[in-house]
């Protein structure tokens, strides 16, 4: 995704974040930010300093490390996500937060997936999406 967008809007206007060190490749081909979602004040920092007016959020903790530790999933998925939303409305920004077939659960049809449609989450990441 980060190469698609720096492709589109330039490589400096587009700032890549995670929680993890950042390869040589990923620091030689843009910014690069150090971001935990469950550091509000941390995040708006970076939305200041680097004048972020969009943020696609993939932040999760997925459905393997979720059911092993479902305190940690619940935190980042829902006050992470939480974080997200309170600093996209306190600085306009546009916001963009995909999310898999996880959050609609086993018996949702897989293909075709109707706009409405039954969700059954049985994972901790299907339920805090």
């Amino acid at each position: 995704m980060v190469n698609t967008l720096r492709a589109k809007f330039g490589q400096e206007n587009v700032v890549a974040s995670d929680i993890k060190k950042p390869t040589l490749e990923q620091r030689s081909t843009g910014p690069y930010v150090y971001a935990d979602v469950l550091n509000y004040r941390a995040l708006e920092q970076i939305v200041v300093d680097y004048g972020i007016d969009w943020v696609v959020h993939f932040s999760a903790i997925l459905s393997a490390a979720g059911e092993r530790n479902p305190s940690l999933g619940l935190n980042v998925n829902i006050n992470g996500f939480q974080n997200v939303l309170e600093l996209a409305k306190n600085h306009k920004l546009r916001l963009l937060s995909p999310s898999t077939m996880g959050a609609f659960g086993p018996t949702t049809p897989k293909d075709m997936t109707p706009d409405l449609t039954i969700m059954r989450p049985n994972t901790i990441y299907g339920i805090s999406k």
